[in-house]
């Protein structure tokens, strides 16, 4: 296989594909493009606030009255954080409430049970998401749809059963059958009807009530001509009276017997969702035909009233199911609070329970359709430990760290005389708990108990004083134990107590000032430190010494000179970056690879594919310091060659792959 740069593979592709002058003019464009190509090291600086914009993308804007699931698409610079916040209680953010760069966020839309469109946004720093959920559809049922009346007439009530803040209202086609009261209401109501005496003809009222038919029949007033002889009575039967339809609903048939072929029926459904699809009304025997649509919710009842008679249709309820977001979580030592979203269909009921003494259900203990539950986690004063919730019958586990060693020191302080000697102080910890001993001062040396777990005493040895009093410290499993020493009658001071060196180091001078006969020495502990002048010497003197190069993070080191302590701070090496190779040619069976970092040793990097659909890093990053990212190139299908780049602490490794 033969290798060349992304920029060296344009140049031949151009150079391939024209002809005559033009060929030369675009090849030295082309070659000058290549001749650009070249890596160079670069230091990572995190982008200013102006860069840092974000911009959303919704999958959801409009969302039905049944509520569903969206996610929202974040773009943002690399190194850029952000965080998303919503204050509607309909809407709940499931995943991805924080991130930086690019990310996403998935929430949940609870069902909207009004006759009201509603509107919200979720804020993700800066920019706002819009989300406008359609209204609940408004429907009534109407119950009685015929009614039959004497002629003497009267009052009679026609009962509306809708949903709570859905408005309708009552009409009547005549004026015999008047509207008293109830002409329009919103929500559950009645309409009255009074009825005049008729002294004609049999005669029939139609009224449109929240959208329903209603006939209301009246008797005649006019005595007619003596009966020939009775008329045969018509009665009616339905089979079944009475049908169980699955949650998937579908078709269904209600037959008529009449008692005779001149005995008219009609066929009116009582619910919204039962539709009559044949039959709606006839003479004599005939067929009801009806269709009922998928139930979402839980199991409903409704009629269809068919000549006189009553067909009562029961629909299951939607099968339930859940599942819960996360399953589980670490919580710290000192405890807090966890919250989970429950997912399941808008009708079904679920609860929670605690199932370990120190997690307390505070919020969400039971519920219908999607919601949250909020659980409280006591602090652990012991061992590691593990519970669990039981949360809409899934398992949610909480795994809690153990409780922080305690440690501390008698006594805490001691002042020794100048010439120095012995010195102890007893350590008390858990049975459990290591601790290490550590001298932060050249002239207290420890002499035993240096480590230990649970209680122990620890002894050290102060040298004599040479000069002016003097303090240090000892380190004993996180605590600090002072010791003070008097002053000789020799005192000392240096011209400078710190330093501060560039990465590049160099030399530097500490001044002594003392009694003449006053004897001091200067020491240090720093393997970059080297005294270049005497360690030692009586009276006033001067200590030269030299800082070496610094390669990695800032660093802190110490000189005791005359019983006094001079600090020496160096600035840390600057990051710089580079990578090898910086481009690389593949067949069309893809396959991987591998990019090696040169970097300092405490220099963080990171790497990102341009296109991962088919570029995938496969390991090594994020890294520090030297290091290798491996990746791996899918199978090219495309028909035609294609690029794409891996970036790498802002190097750019460029990666093409030739075609079938």
């Amino acid at each position: 296989m033969v290798r060349m740069s992304a920029c060296g593979a344009v140049a031949r592709r151009c150079a391939a594909g024209c002809r005559g002058a033009f060929v030369l003019f675009i090849f030295l464009i082309v070659a000058a493009a290549a001749a650009s190509c070249t890596s160079s090291n670069t230091s990572v600086t995190a982008p200013t606030t102006t860069r840092c914009g974000v911009t959303v993308t919704n999958s959801l804007e409009t969302v039905p009255a049944a509520g569903g699931a969206g996610t929202l698409t974040v773009s943002s610079e690399r190194d850029c954080a952000w965080a998303a916040s919503n204050t509607a209680p309909w809407i709940v953010i499931t995943s991805g409430s924080n991130g930086q760069g690019d990310g996403s966020i998935a929430y949940r839309v609870a069902a909207n049970t009004t006759p009201s469109s509603r509107r919200t946004t979720i804020d993700v720093n800066s920019a706002a998401a819009t989300i406008v959920q359609e209204a609940a559809e408004c429907r009534a049922t109407v119950t009685p749809v015929t009614s039959s009346v004497p002629a003497s007439g009267g009052d009679m009530t026609i009962q509306v059963q809708t949903n709570a803040g859905c408005a309708w209202t009552a009409t009547s086609d005549a004026g015999w059958a008047r509207i008293t009261a109830g002409a329009s209401g919103q929500g559950d109501g009645a309409v009255t009807l009074t009825i005049e005496a008729n002294s004609s003809t049999a005669r029939a009222a139609h009224l449109v009530v929240a959208g329903a038919a209603v006939t209301v029949d009246q008797a005649s007033g006019v005595p007619g001509p003596p009966s020939p002889g009775p008329a045969p009575a018509c009665s009616y039967t339905i089979q079944p009276s009475g049908q169980t339809m699955p949650a998937a609903g579908g078709p269904g048939a209600i037959d008529v017997a009449a008692a005779a072929n001149n005995c008219s029926w009609t066929a009116v459904s009582n619910a919204a969702w039962i539709t009559i699809t044949g039959g709606a009304s006839g003479a004599g025997n005939g067929r009801v035909t009806f269709t009922a649509p998928a139930n979402s919710g839980g199991s409903r009842t409704g009629t269809i009233s068919v000549a006189g008679q009553t067909f009562t249709l029961s629909q299951a309820g939607a099968s339930c199911s859940y599942s819960i977001s996360p399953a589980s979580e670490a919580i710290a030592a000192a405890g807090g609070s966890s919250t989970i979203g429950v997912t399941t269909g808008d009708s079904c009921a679920w609860s929670s329970a605690s199932n370990a003494s120190w997690i307390t259900i505070a919020s969400g203990a039971s519920g219908t359709g999607p919601g949250t539950v909020k659980l409280t986690i006591a602090a652990n004063t012991g061992a590691a430990r593990t519970g669990t919730a039981t949360i809409a019958a899934q398992t949610f586990t909480v795994t809690q760290a153990a409780a922080p060693c305690g440690y501390s020191l008698s006594p805490a302080t001691l002042d020794l005389a100048p010439a120095g000697g012995e010195g102890r102080t007893s350590v008390s910890a858990g049975s459990g708990c290591a601790w290490t001993a550590t001298s932060n001062a050249a002239w207290i040396t420890v002499t035993g108990g240096s480590s230990g777990t649970g209680n122990g005493v620890v002894v050290f040895n102060a040298a004599p004083n040479p000069g002016a009093a003097r303090s240090g410290t000892i380190t004993i499993g996180g605590q600090t134990m002072t010791v003070t020493q008097q002053a000789a009658p020799c005192t000392f001071s240096i011209s400078s107590s710190a330093q501060t060196f560039a990465a590049s180091g160099g030399p530097g001078s500490v001044g002594i000032t003392t009694g003449a006969s006053c004897g001091w020495s200067a020491s240090t502990v720093a393997d970059w430190i080297t005294i270049t002048s005497a360690t030692g010497g009586t009276g006033n003197g001067t200590v030269s010494y030299n800082v070496g190069a610094n390669t990695g993070p800032q660093r802190t080191g110490t000189l005791m000179i005359a019983g006094q302590t001079f600090t020496v701070t160096q600035d840390a090496a600057p990051c710089t970056y580079s990578i090898a190779p910086a481009s690389q040619t593949l067949g069309a069976a893809g396959g991987p690879g591998a990019i090696s970092v040169t970097a300092g040793g405490s220099c963080a990097w990171s790497a990102t594919s341009s296109n991962p659909e088919w570029l995938s890093i496969t390991g090594g990053s994020p890294g520090s310091g030297n290091g290798q990212v491996t990746f791996t190139a899918g199978v090219n299908a495309t028909g035609a060659d294609r690029t794409a780049a891996i970036t790498i602490a802002n190097q750019s490794f460029m990666l093409t792959q030739t075609a079938q």
